[in-house]
């Protein structure tokens, strides 16, 4: 991605939820209860922002390191099959 797509997409964001995104990865809104994602940085980075969505609803007051260590936790998690 250039200058200017990151620019523009920097912007649209802005413009679209009034918030202004501290990463590129991706983020939850609290205040629009919305998810913004990168997905081009795979699916372990929206199983994290779907875990703060989720833990969010529950416990409201839930501290950061909680938040964010279960959203590390689900992002790097995997299944294994058995035969």
């Amino acid at each position: 991605m250039d200058h200017v797509e990151r620019h523009v997409e920097r912007h649209s964001l802005e413009l679209l939820l009034g918030e202004h995104p501290t990463t590129p990865y991706g983020y939850y809104s609290r205040n629009k209860k919305a998810l913004v994602m990168n997905i081009g940085t795979g699916g372990g980075t929206l199983l994290h922002e779907m875990v703060h969505a989720m833990a969010e609803a529950d416990f409201e007051d839930i501290p950061s390191w909680l938040n964010e260590g279960l959203g590390s936790l689900y992002e790097a998690s995997f299944t294994i099959r058995v035969a």
